[in-house]
């Protein structure tokens, strides 16, 4: 008796696995419709503004270091402070 494969090498999915894939698609559709609402819209706008601002804090909170160490070794200085007697 040959086994039946869903695909390649993945026997046939039993009635359990099918109906929990079947719930988590349509929990995905659900999701989707929900999304197109305003006021979800808006939340997700809000949200990227959100991560976008914390990530650049992130950025410049690491980089500053950094960029200070490299002024400091590039010995810059403000030119009003050179030309002083």
């Amino acid at each position: 008796m040959a086994l039946k494969f869903e695909r390649n090498f993945h026997p046939i999915a039993k009635r359990a696995v099918f109906i929990r894939r079947m719930l988590l698609f349509l929990l995905v559709g659900i999701a989707f419709i929900f999304f197109s609402l305003l006021i979800a819209k808006v939340f997700a706008t809000l949200y990227s503004i959100y991560s976008g601002v914390a990530f650049l804090t992130a950025v410049g909170v690491i980089f500053a270091p950094l960029i200070h160490r490299l002024f400091h070794f590039l010995d810059l200085e403000n030119i009003e402070s050179t030309n002083q007697l």
